[in-house]
């Protein structure tokens, strides 16, 4: 039940994020220790991408250490994406950033 919250909690977090929301919509995701898997679905994209992502929660903060997608030819993509936003501020994102913090 705790894993499933962590992850609703995360999932809403992840597609609260403006750089996510511009680009497509976390449809799934599944928590291991330090890494999720998620299937996002790209604008104007038919299929789902999965990405691996491992990540840190220290406080308010969110740190993405490493990303790889499915498509070899996002992984190059995925890349500037952690480079640019491998850490931000969970504070800014309310209630879920909230949940996320206290169940992590």
């Amino acid at each position: 039940m705790r894993e499933s919250l962590k992850a609703k909690a995360l999932k809403h977090l992840l597609n609260a994020h403006p750089t996510v929301k511009r680009i497509g919509k976390v449809m799934t995701l599944k928590l291991c220790a330090g890494s999720m898997i998620t299937a996002v679905k790209l604008r104007g994209e038919n299929e789902l991408v999965f990405i691996t992502l491992n990540y840190v929660i220290k406080g308010n903060e969110f740190y993405i250490t490493d990303v790889t997608a499915s498509r070899e030819w996002l992984n190059a993509l995925a890349d500037l994406f952690k480079k640019r936003h491998a850490k931000f501020d969970m504070s800014k994102y309310g209630i879920a950033a909230n949940i996320v913090k206290h169940l992590f």
